[in-house]
Formats: C-alpha cells, sequence, structure tokens
C-alpha cells in the first residue's frame, strides 16, 4: 500500500540529481519544499523529479513544482520528470503544464541510460 504521506528522496547520480517523490502532493508541500530549496542552493546541471511513486498531485502540488522549475532554471538547471503514474500525468496535462517539463516514461531514459 502507498502511502498518501508525501516524501521525498534525494540520490546524487553521476547524470543528475533524483529526487524520488512518494505519496499525494495535496497540502502539506513543507518537505518537498525543502528538498526544492536545497537544490536551489546546489544549482545541479541536471535535476531528475522521479514520480513514480506520485500518486495524486493537488494544484498546489503542481504549484510547487512550477516554482522549483521556474527558478532552478534561471541557474540553468534542466528539469526532467520521470515515470509519471497516469492519474499524475492526466493532471499536468490539464493544467496545460505538462509542456514546460521534459517527460520520460521511465528514471532510467531520464538518466540517458
Amino acid at each position: 500500500m502507498i502511502s498518501s504521506t508525501l516524501t521525498a528522496e534525494t540520490l546524487e547520480m553521476p547524470e543528475a540529481i533524483v529526487v524520488k517523490i512518494v505519496g499525494e502532493a495535496k497540502t502539506d508541500m513543507v518537505l518537498l519544499d525543502r528538498q526544492f530549496m536545497r537544490l536551489l542552493a546546489q544549482r545541479p546541471p541536471v535535476v531528475v523529479l522521479d514520480m513514480s511513486g506520485l500518486t495524486f498531485c493537488s494544484s498546489l502540488g503542481m504549484g510547487s513544482f512550477m516554482s522549483f522549475r521556474r527558478d532552478i532554471s534561471r541557474h540553468g538547471t534542466k528539469v526532467k520528470l520521470a515515470a509519471l503514474q497516469p492519474l499524475v500525468m492526466e493532471s499536468f496535462q490539464r493544467a496545460c503544464i505538462l509542456p514546460l517539463f521534459e517527460v520520460h516514461a521511465t528514471l532510467e531514459q531520464a538518466l540517458g541510460r
């Protein structure tokens, strides 16, 4: 069973920094926003958001992803989304924000493997 609590684990890989997001992005985005702030300070060349464990994303969650993308892109960082669940992908499509990200079917594809 997947937890509805949102968690975010950051993994440094040779190709990119990967943030594995698990749970539901509803109203409490504090943990994820903290991870995003740390990444903003690091200014890595590539960040991959592994969304394979994200089962729901509210408009507040989408706003958090959009703010992160906007802020970190100013420093030349590329943000990639990997392994979106169908419900999350549909939500991003309906909100017309999916084209703003580089989207990959799997984490391996996002890492160029």
